[in-house]
């Protein structure tokens, strides 16, 4: 074999060799986006199971007098769209909720653009759905009506009450508590239920005349609510 042949066939193999490892990255990329893909439509599909609970006891269209949060609209008031708009000024645009935010803004949202903002805020931006099926029900609610880090700061006590290792009940859900949370059980949920419970009970009279009775029937439906559909999950703790 001459010189030209043998640099003929190593320039070949070598180009075969290239392509070999070009196409095992892109199927070993393709791969990783598959199990992305399944493993947020698993998150999807989680969501489209809990928020079906939080949709009904935030209603429609609210403006009560003594709410802090203003006029509301399917559980998005007026002083969360305004600082959610400020720091998703984009999401907001891609979903058409008009700039700059204002009572009217809130009154012209569509039910179907509350839940985007919710799903966005309370479920993916929180983490909450990192965690398993039955504390990610729970603390989505909570976070909803009460805050994102009042939410997960609850199921994080509720772990800590019933169960090692303990994790920080610093509100943010970060791989500790993913671990912790991996299962919820029974009675880490009737903990859970107590400390929201406790919670609203903490809060000041006016807000209690006009809310206490309302928010506790919310508790108690929440609890039933979960019971019925994730009682395989909790029997699985």
């Amino acid at each position: 074999m001459g010189q030209a042949e043998a640099y003929d066939l190593v320039r070949r193999l070598f180009t075969y060799e290239a392509l070999c490892e070009i196409g095992a990255a892109v199927l070993q990329g393709s791969r990783k986006n598959d199990r992305r893909n399944r493993g947020e439509s698993k998150m999807i599909e989680l969501f489209d199971r809990v928020h079906p609970f939080t949709a009904k006891w935030e209603g429609g269209i609210v403006d009560h007098p003594r709410d802090p949060g203003g006029v509301t609209a399917y559980g998005v008031c007026l002083k969360f769209l305004t600082d959610f708009a400020r720091r998703h000024k984009e999401y907001c645009e891609s979903i058409n909720v008009r700039l700059p935010i204002g009572r009217q803004s809130v009154l012209r949202l569509t039910r179907e653009q509350a839940k985007l903002i919710l799903r966005y805020e309370f479920w993916f931006r929180s983490k909450v759905m990192e965690l398993c099926p039955v504390a990610a029900a729970f603390a989505y609610d909570v976070c909803v009506n009460c805050g994102t880090g009042r939410g997960i700061r609850m199921i994080q006590e509720a772990h800590n009450l019933c169960d090692e290792p303990k994790i920080a009940a610093d509100g943010i859900i970060g791989p500790k508590t993913i671990m912790a949370l991996r299962q919820c059980g029974a009675e880490k949920l009737a903990h859970a239920i107590a400390l929201r419970k406790r919670y609203y009970l903490g809060l000041n009279k006016n807000l209690q005349e006009a809310f206490l009775k309302g928010w506790l029937n919310r508790v108690n439906d929440q609890e039933a609510f979960i019971k019925r559909e994730f009682a395989a999950e909790l029997g699985a703790d």
